[in-house]
């Protein structure tokens, strides 16, 4: 990916909406265990992926999504769902959505 990622992660979350909200673009590996002849090989390419999510975490290696929360009894966040981890050198593109 040749954009920088500029966002921030927030130290004290209260809620989904603290976390930046984002659509990403990335190359995903495909493997095949069945026999293929020659020209079927040749043919498989990387499937092209849209994800969208709040960003949890990113460094320079992953990129960390999520898009959803339970809360626990005092309002706090309790535990994140639907979480999809991303390598950063297959990340085609991405760009903010507004909430």
């Amino acid at each position: 990916m040749k954009r920088k990622l500029s966002i921030k992660i927030p130290k004290n979350p209260k809620s989904m909406e603290d976390y930046e909200l984002i659509f990403v673009a990335w190359n995903d590996p495909q493997s095949d265990s069945s026999w293929l002849s020659y020209k079927q090989v040749e043919k498989l390419e990387m499937a092209v992926c849209h994800s969208h999510g709040r960003v949890f975490s990113y460094d320079k290696d992953t990129i960390k999504l999520f898009n959803d929360v339970n809360f626990n009894t005092d309002g706090s966040i309790c535990d994140y769902g639907n979480i999809t981890v991303i390598p950063r050198k297959l990340i085609l593109s991405f760009r903010k959505i507004r909430d």
